[in-house]
């Protein structure tokens, strides 16, 4: 095939899909996208998390779980200008008050520590990482 040759519609789809290097449902980090409780997580780990913060709900004292919120979005705006935004995996309130924000993290990226950091610089919110197991 030359430059500037035409193709066909299944010779690109061919080209293409050899050029994908991660499974259907997988993300470049391999998490696997997965249910619980009805609701679709973005890894099993993420899932697993969510579990463990309903069995808090039923937990005695200040540690008691008494909301969860998925997907909580922050922006980073300055001067006017959309930079970018950190969406929390977790906002868990406990029975005693304190809130804490929750991000499930099978490993570490540049982009993730970047963004945390802008958490506590933007809204002076620390962001409690949960590791996998």
């Amino acid at each position: 095939m030359e430059f500037g040759e035409g193709i066909t519609i299944a010779k690109f789809k061919e080209i293409t899909k050899k050029s994908h290097t991660h499974k259907a449902g997988r993300n470049k980090f391999n998490a696997q996208k997965t249910s619980y409780n009805g609701v679709m997580y973005d890894s099993k780990v993420e899932a697993a998390y969510a579990a463990k913060l309903d069995i808090l709900k039923r937990a005695p004292g200040a540690d008691r779980v008494i909301t969860v919120e998925r997907q909580v979005k922050f922006p980073f705006d300055l001067n006017g200008k959309h930079i970018c935004s950190y969406q929390a995996d977790f906002v868990v309130t406990y029975a005693d008050g304190r809130k804490e924000y929750h991000e499930v993290k099978g490993f570490e990226t540049r982009e993730s520590v970047i963004k945390r950091k802008l958490m506590d610089a933007f809204y002076g919110i620390k962001v409690k990482v949960v590791k996998q197991a």
